[in-house]
């Protein structure tokens, strides 16, 4: 599961945070973001590559917790965008699908980025899945996996992307037994 924070919602969107887990999606266990292996960075705003900064996004950026905005702003720890990607796809290597809140978002602005930075993006076109397709077909919410599992700081990409799989397990749970009774029946 991977997701961003950004400073614009256009494929070029300055990006600020990204946040990946790894997960099976077979093995549908509520588990503690400890119990996954993880990767969270943070990235610099300042760079050699153009990227887009939108005023609307930043008004709302400026409308959020202080948490949220020193997490997504904060000056420690931050590296520039070729090294993120880097890190992401060293992380990500040996994946077979890649799941996201959107991938009109999360995966159009990373793959802007990689080739910004003269990388190749490091998964193909039918590798990407798309959780909130699954979340409407199963009809549950995000939102209300927000509610049960609440974050200290919201909008945190590695807090998301938690929560994300735990409101896929969820979707999961509801649509693989209907899946099974369509087969048996040869629909």
């Amino acid at each position: 599961m991977i997701d961003i924070e950004t400073l614009s919602t256009q494929t070029n969107a300055l990006i600020l945070t990204i946040g990946a887990i790894k997960f099976n999606r077979a093995d549908r266990t509520f588990k503690d973001i400890k119990e996954y292996e993880t990767l969270y960075v943070k990235v610099n705003k300042s760079s050699l590559y153009t990227f887009h900064i939108d005023p609307d996004t930043q008004t709302w950026w400026s409308m959020q917790s202080k948490d949220a905005q020193n997490e997504v702003f904060g000056g420690e720890n931050r590296v520039n965008i070729k090294e993120a990607l880097l890190a992401l796809t060293k992380f990500i290597k040996g994946s077979r699908s890649y799941w996201s809140n959107s991938p009109n978002f999360d995966y159009v602005i990373l793959e802007n980025a990689y080739r910004q930075c003269g990388l190749e993006p490091p998964w193909k076109f039918w590798e990407l899945m798309d959780t909130r397709t699954l979340y409407n077909l199963a009809e549950v919410s995000l939102k209300a996996m927000s509610t049960k599992f609440p974050s200290k700081v919201y909008h945190h990409a590695l807090d998301d992307c938690h929560k994300q799989i735990l409101t896929l397990y969820q979707a999961l749970d509801i649509l693989v037994p209907i899946s099974n009774q369509i087969k048996r029946r040869k629909i």
